[in-house]
């Protein structure tokens, strides 16, 4: 479906964000009894973009997506960084990504959040960078591929990813999980889609005073509302959780976020503090 830029519907968003997960398959319940594990560093990239070289294709919550989630996840013992709009080209984005890829040591966190266009062509899916164009999608945009691939490539060994897509039809990108595990290390890629591969992404003012519903959970859910078991901190599975389950509700079912992978359910995504 079509997202004309006054409609509640989006057929643009990519967000990718990066951490670790543990081997999970389309399930939606809440660990419990199981020993929380902590990174020793998180690294994030955050890219929102409204703004394109084709001004017909701008968008309207993109920019307000990912510095929503930035600024949630954004602390002392981080390093993230935002890129948006004109920011946010094809040549800045892997940039700060291979920069990252150079950075991380074991046992570190990556996230890699993607509001954006999004399309697919080619047997792959691909991300619109702000100087992207419909007339050159291999030329000018990012392909998914390429993106997951770097990720969890050698360099990443021990590290975990977690890849959140945040678009229509996300539950279609493919995700083989099978050489994304490390036994030894006990670290993995996982993929937080928005949507079956069927489905719409929805997105509105009524969301947040204007979001796309799924990221507007997410930061729900990481502002406390994901922490269920109350220890004050959010881990991937109790963030997903939640946004699955508000999502679908918010959206009267015809929105059903994916999750897939090989990251622990137990790992932090945040630690809660609680201002005195």
């Amino acid at each position: 479906m079509k997202k004309g830029r006054n409609s509640h519907m989006k057929q643009r968003r990519l967000v990718i964000l990066i951490a670790t997960i543990l081997p999970l398959i389309y399930v939606t319940t809440v660990s419990a009894g199981i020993a929380i594990q902590r990174p020793n560093k998180t690294y994030g990239v955050f890219v929102g973009i409204n703004k394109y070289r084709e001004s017909d294709i701008s968008l309207r919550f993109c920019v307000i997506d990912a510095s929503s989630l930035y600024d949630q996840l954004n602390n002392k013992s981080s390093e993230n960084y935002l890129l948006t709009d004109e920011k946010a080209t094809k040549e800045n984005i892997l940039g700060k990504i291979g920069q990252i890829i150079n950075t991380v040591k074991k046992n570190d966190f990556v996230i890699l959040y993607l509001a954006a266009h999004g399309i697919i062509q080619y047997n792959d899916y691909f991300i619109f960078a702000s100087d992207s164009t419909h007339k050159n999608v291999l030329g000018t945009c990012i392909p998914s591929r390429t993106i997951i691939n770097a990720l969890s490539s050698k360099k990443m060994t021990g590290v975990n990813v977690l890849i959140i897509i945040d678009t229509c039809h996300a539950g279609g990108i493919g995700f083989d999980i099978s050489d994304f595990y490390d036994p030894i290390n006990k670290s993995g890629c996982a993929m937080m889609l928005s949507s079956s591969p069927l489905e719409v992404a929805h997105e509105g003012f009524e969301y947040g005073g204007g979001h796309g519903v799924f990221t507007h959970y997410l930061v729900q859910g990481l502002k406390g509302n994901a922490d269920y078991n109350k220890d004050n901190a959010i881990t991937v599975r109790e963030l997903f959780d939640y946004t699955y389950f508000n999502v679908k509700k918010a959206t009267k079912d015809s929105q059903n976020p994916v999750l897939i992978g090989t990251l622990p359910n137990s790992l932090v995504v945040k630690t809660i503090r609680f201002k005195r």
